[in-house]
């Protein structure tokens, strides 16, 4: 798999192939450097980590590791736990829905996710940041049902 990111102040250049991970990060004001690591299991690449806890089995208890990686910076000591928590109705755009809550940890901010028990569909994010603060994510048809609930 290849991934690529450009930001205001870089370019990132990577190619996953199994457990290898290799690629460049271009700065636009300074010279490029080269990123390669070998990880002890084949990782998902950090940005689809929603896509994956989506797909895994939604049952109260389940549990498992995930190895990820977020280039370009070293990779994680360990893999993300993820853990179904339970199940809870929230407000949606289209009423309450139920949904799995689901842990993911990966060493950093603690997440819950909640995934519709129906089809699956991501409907929000919540991380605790270092320092305390919280970070939500949710989609944007959302955003009024969660600030009501909230």
């Amino acid at each position: 798999m290849r991934y690529s990111y450009v930001s205001p102040e870089q370019v990132q250049r990577f190619q996953f192939t199994g457990a290898r991970i290799s690629g460049t990060v271009e700065p636009f004001d300074s010279v490029a450097r080269t990123v390669s690591y070998e990880l002890p299991a084949v990782p998902f690449n950090s940005v689809m980590d929603i896509d994956v806890v989506r797909s895994l089995p939604m049952r109260p208890g389940f549990e498992t590791k995930i190895a990820i990686y977020n280039p370009p910076w070293p990779p994680p000591r360990g893999p993300a736990a993820v853990c179904v928590v339970g199940s809870e109705m929230i407000e949606t755009r289209n009423g309450e829905i139920e949904a799995w809550m689901v842990s993911y940890d990966a060493g950093g901010a603690p997440t819950t996710l909640w995934i519709s028990a129906r089809d699956r569909r991501f409907l929000r994010l919540r991380s605790e940041l270092r320092g305390g603060a919280v970070f939500w994510q949710v989609p944007v048809a959302d955003i009024e049902a969660w600030r009501r609930a909230s």
